[in-house]
């Protein structure tokens, strides 16, 4: 009866630390983190979680929130992008 409990305690912990384990960025959309945190934006807040890469590691979709125009322009110049 105890091991059922551990057990199934385990599976739960488990399932919950995938659920909220958070993805690691690469490619593009890695650059794209470095550039925002430059200019003293957050990452999720900008782009939040829609910045998907190709194979290559190019951005290919990108969820752009409200940013000025200069931040604006400069994420559109990776021009593999056909979904915003």
């Amino acid at each position: 009866m105890l091991l059922k409990r551990f057990s199934k305690a385990i599976l739960i912990f488990s399932l919950t630390s995938l659920t909220f384990a958070e993805e690691e960025l690469t490619g593009d959309c890695q650059e794209i983190e470095t550039y925002l945190t430059k200019k003293d934006l957050n990452f999720n807040t900008v782009i939040g979680d829609t910045c998907v890469v190709n194979k290559d590691g190019k951005v290919i979709n990108l969820n752009i929130s409200s940013v000025d125009d200069e931040i604006f322009k400069d994420l559109l110049k990776y021009d593999t992008i056909e979904n915003l």
